[in-house]
C-alpha cells in the first residue's frame, strides 16, 4: 500500500511539473518579451494599460460584445430547455440535435456564414449595403455559437426534476409562480452560472466572428493579430486579454464542487401532463429554427455560386482533381493526430489519479487541467510563437522546434476538453468496485482492461474525438503558428474567403460534410455521444 501510495505521489508531482511547464512557460517567455520592451521603452505597465486608446476601445468593445452575446444567449437557450422540458410537439427527437449543432461548427465557418448573411449577399445580390449589419451579424454569429451551453446545461438541470413536485406545491395551495420560483429556478441557478462563465470566456475569446465580420473595430483578440508585426506590442495585448480572462477562470473554478467525485443522481421522470406547445412557444421555437438553419442554407447556396452571381453544379467537380485542395487536410490530420495523443495520455492519467486518489491534490491537478480553458487561442499561439524556434529576437527559457509548435500549442488549448471528457467517462462508477475487484485478487491490468476501459470508453472516446476535431479545425492558432508553404484547413478557406467567397463557401462545405462523417463514423463504433461538451460534469 506504501508504495503504491509513494508510486502515485511520484506520477502526481511529475505530472504537475510537466502541467506547469507546458502552461507557464510560453506566458513566461511572453511576459519577458513584454516587460523588455516596457523597460527599453522607459513605459510603465499602468501608463501603456490606462492611456492605450487601442487597448482602452478594444476592451470596451469586446465586453459590450459579451454582454449582447451572454444576455441573448441565455434568453434562447433557457427558452428552450423549458420549451423541450415541459412541452410535446411533434419532431421533437429531432429538433433537439439540430438545435445542439452549432457547438460543434468551426467558429470560422459560422463566423463566415453570417459573414455571407449581413454583408455578402446584400451587397452583392441585393446592392445594399449598411454599415450596422456587420455588427448585427457579428452578434448573431455569437448567439449562434453560445447558446447552445444554456440550452444544454438547462436541459440536463431540468430533466432531473419531476414536475409533479410542482404539483403536489400547487395542490397544497402554492401559485403556479410561486411554485416556478421556488423549485424551477433554484434548479437552473448552478447550469445557468456555469454556462453564464463559459460563455463570457469564449466569448472574451472569439476571434474568427470579429475577424471576419468587423474587422475594422478593434477587439482584444484582433488587436493582438493586427498588432503581430510589432511582437512586444502584441506581447503586452496578449498579456492584458490572458489576465481578464483569468478572472473568469477563478470565477468559473469557484463553481466547481467541493468534492471532485461527484456522482450524478438519475433523473427523475414524473408523468406529464398532455400539454401543448402554446403559439407564443411555437412561434419562438420556429424562429429559432430558422436562425439555427439559415446559416447552413446559405453556405451551401453560396458554395454553388460562381464569381457571386452564376449557378453551377461545376464546382464540386472541379474541386475534386486539384491535389492542392486536399493538402491542408493531410497537413491539419498530422498536427491534430500529434497533439490528440498526448492530449489522451495526460487525460486518462490525471482523470485516473484524481477520481481514484484519496488524497487533497485533487484541486490542483484540476484547476492546472481548466486553466488553458482562459486562455484564448490567439493568445497561446503568440505564447507559443515566442517560445518557438520561428522567434530569434529575445533569449527564452525554453524553446519549441518548428515542427512541433503547432501540436504543443493545440495540445495546451484542447488539455481542458479531454481532461473533462475522460474524467466523466471514469467517475462513472463507484471506485469501490475497482477496489472490490483488486482486494479480491484481480491484477490492476486486468481490472483496468475488464471494469474501467469499457465503462469508460464511450465517454474516453467522445474527448479523443472531439478534441482531435477542434485540433483539426483551430484556426487563430493555426493562423500565427501555421507556415505559410503548408495552411492548415482552416487557414486555407480563411484565405480564400477574401477573394473567392464561392470557393471558400464550396471548402467550408466539404470541410463540414468530413468531419460530420468523422462524427458519424465514431458514433456508430463508440457510441459516442454528440449531446455534451465535457463541462457539464462540473
Amino acid at each position: 500500500m506504501g508504495s503504491k501510495l509513494s508510486f502515485s505521489v511520484f506520477l502526481s508531482v511529475l505530472l504537475i511539473i510537466a502541467l506547469l511547464a507546458i502552461i507557464f512557460l510560453p506566458f513566461l517567455n511572453t511576459f519577458n518579451v513584454a516587460i523588455f520592451s516596457a523597460l527599453k521603452s522607459e513605459k510603465s505597465f499602468v501608463d501603456f494599460f490606462f492611456k492605450n486608446s487601442n487597448l482602452v476601445r478594444a476592451s470596451i468593445n469586446s465586453l459590450q460584445l459579451a454582454f449582447f452575446s451572454l444576455s441573448g444567449s441565455a434568453i434562447i437557450g433557457i427558452g428552450l430547455s423549458y420549451v423541450f422540458w415541459r412541452y410535446e410537439f411533434p419532431l421533437k427527437r429531432l429538433f433537439y440535435p439540430i438545435l445542439l449543432v452549432p457547438l460543434l461548427l468551426p467558429p470560422l465557418i459560422s463566423a463566415f456564414s453570417f459573414r455571407l448573411i449581413f454583408i455578402e449577399t446584400p451587397a452583392k445580390m441585393l446592392g445594399f449595403e449598411w454599415s450596422h449589419l456587420a455588427y448585427f451579424g457579428l452578434v448573431s454569429a455569437h448567439l449562434f455559437s453560445f447558446y447552445g451551453y444554456f440550452f444544454l446545461f438547462g436541459s440536463r438541470a431540468l430533466n432531473h426534476l419531476d414536475y409533479s413536485v410542482i404539483e403536489a406545491a400547487m395542490n397544497l395551495g402554492s401559485s403556479k409562480l410561486k411554485a416556478y420560483q421556488q423549485i424551477i429556478l433554484p434548479q437552473l441557478k448552478r447550469p445557468f452560472l456555469k454556462s453564464l462563465v463559459i460563455v463570457s470566456l469564449v466569448s472574451l475569446s472569439s476571434f474568427s466572428a470579429p475577424l471576419l465580420l468587423e474587422p475594422n473595430t478593434p477587439f482584444l483578440t484582433t488587436l493582438i493579430y493586427q498588432s503581430l508585426p510589432n511582437t512586444e506590442l502584441s506581447s503586452l495585448f496578449a498579456l492584458a486579454l490572458f489576465g481578464i480572462s483569468l478572472i473568469g477562470v477563478f470565477i468559473f473554478l469557484s463553481l466547481l464542487p467541493q468534492q471532485s467525485i461527484t456522482l450524478e443522481s438519475s433523473p427523475l421522470r414524473g408523468v406529464f401532463p398532455s400539454k401543448p406547445l402554446p403559439v407564443f412557444k411555437t412561434i419562438f421555437l420556429s424562429i429559432v429554427l430558422v436562425f439555427v438553419l439559415l446559416p447552413f442554407i446559405t453556405l451551401i447556396g453560396h458554395s454553388f455560386l460562381v464569381d457571386g452571381t452564376k449557378v453551377s453544379l461545376g464546382n464540386f467537380f472541379e474541386l475534386i482533381p486539384l491535389a492542392e485542395s486536399f493538402a491542408p487536410y493531410a497537413q491539419s490530420f498530422k498536427l491534430a493526430l500529434l497533439a490528440t495523443m498526448p492530449n489522451l495520455f495526460f487525460g486518462l492519467i490525471v482523470g485516473f489519479l484524481i477520481v481514484f486518489s484519496q488524497r487533497g491534490d485533487q484541486p490542483w491537478l484540476t484547476y492546472l487541467n481548466l486553466l488553458p480553458l482562459g486562455i484564448p487561442g490567439i493568445a497561446i499561439g503568440l505564447f507559443f510563437f515566442m517560445s518557438s524556434e520561428l522567434y530569434t529576437d529575445a533569449p527564452k527559457l525554453v524553446a519549441v522546434s518548428a515542427s512541433m509548435v503547432l501540436p504543443a500549442a493545440y495540445f495546451t488549448k484542447h488539455l481542458p476538453l479531454m481532461f473533462q471528457h475522460v474524467y466523466r467517462g471514469l467517475k462513472s462508477y463507484k471506485t469501490l468496485h475497482v477496489e472490490a475487484a483488486i482486494n479480491l485478487g484481480s491484477s490492476f491490468p486486468r481490472v483496468l482492461g475488464k471494469i474501467i476501459i469499457p465503462l469508460g470508453l464511450s465517454s474516453i472516446a467522445t474527448g479523443f474525438i472531439f478534441t482531435f476535431l477542434f485540433a483539426f479545425y483551430e484556426f487563430p492558432i493555426s493562423l500565427v503558428l501555421s507556415p505559410a508553404t503548408m495552411p492548415t484547413v482552416s487557414v486555407d478557406i480563411f484565405l480564400t474567403i477574401q477573394q473567392f467567397p464561392g470557393l471558400a463557401a464550396l471548402k467550408s462545405v466539404v470541410l463540414l460534410l468530413f468531419l460530420w462523417t468523422i462524427v458519424w463514423i465514431s458514433r456508430r463504433i463508440f457510441k459516442i455521444s454528440l449531446y455534451t461538451t465535457g463541462f457539464d460534469t462540473i
